[in-house]
């Protein structure tokens, strides 16, 4: 049976238990890539390829009062996935339960996937050669068990459970959160085709750092329409076109990762 998290950031505490409960279950290292700048609550500042899943942090004003919005944000599994119309050879697709999964011996690192997804929930591992995202901890549910983080959430902010099931939970939670605030809504039953992450927020999604209305980029989508399908010799032209594409990706990200080492010296003086 299909599962689901209900993330209720009105309950979330930013403590940050999930990242460390996902990082200690997949071996990803401890290292939460501490923000440069001292005091900023975004830690990482974005989903890296060994930190899976962040909580977003906004904060500001409305009126004369301050405001904190944390939302936990990673890949979503989207029915309808970027990043698997994105790929050239397959090696991101859907399971049979319908979740994204990865298999690096077809990866070409072309990073088509990670320029797709809407939510920038897929990064590309340069040391490992492959890519990283949430993988909704497939050994922990074969086994019965809640994913590692929403069994560490100790707030309540995240509920693991059946597909269904929560999608009527979180209409339980808007009928009561839309009387006080309008903008109430839910964010996930029917975005990108439906996600597995189902949001029940208080206000619009972009107030929580996410896409209002999250789609596949149209490029993209002629890719899939019209190139993809193709094979035989169309197939193998695709392969070294995209593995043309793949140098050009790997200079391209060399250049942004020299980039940001220099703006980070320059911040830390």
């Amino acid at each position: 049976m299909a599962k689901a998290i209900l993330v209720d950031p009105a309950k979330c505490i930013n403590c940050k238990a999930c990242q460390v409960a996902c990082k200690e279950w997949n071996k990803t290292g401890r290292n939460l890539e501490s923000a440069v700048a001292y005091g900023d609550l975004n830690m990482p500042r974005e989903i890296t390829s060994k930190t899976w899943t962040r909580i977003i942090v906004k904060q500001g004003m409305e009126g004369k009062k301050p405001y904190l919005r944390f939302a936990k944000t990673q890949c979503m599994h989207c029915a309808d996935a970027a990043c698997v119309k994105a790929c050239p050879t397959g090696a991101t697709s859907k399971d049979d339960d319908g979740y994204t999964v990865f298999d690096a011996k077809k990866c070409i690192g072309c990073n088509y996937c990670v320029k797709a997804c809407p939510f920038q929930a897929c990064k590309y591992d340069e040391e490992l050669k492959e890519i990283n995202r949430c993988i909704f901890c497939p050994d922990r549910r074969s086994a019965g068990l809640a994913t590692a983080c929403s069994t560490h959430c100790p707030s309540g902010a995240l509920t693991y459970g059946d597909l269904e099931e929560i999608k009527a939970e979180a209409r339980k939670r808007l009928a009561v959160y839309s009387k006080k605030f309008p903008e109430a809504c839910i964010y996930g039953e029917n975005e990108m085709g439906g996600l597995r992450y189902i949001y029940i927020l208080q206000n619009k999604p972009s107030a929580y750092g996410l896409p209002d209305k999250p789609t596949v980029p149209a490029g993209v989508v002629v890719w899939n329409s019209l190139v993809k399908p193709g094979g035989g010799v169309a197939a193998a032209a695709l392969v070294i076109g995209a593995g043309t594409a793949a140098l050009l990706n790997l200079r391209a990200r060399r250049m942004e990762k020299l980039e940001k080492e220099r703006i980070e010296k320059q911040e830390t003086g």
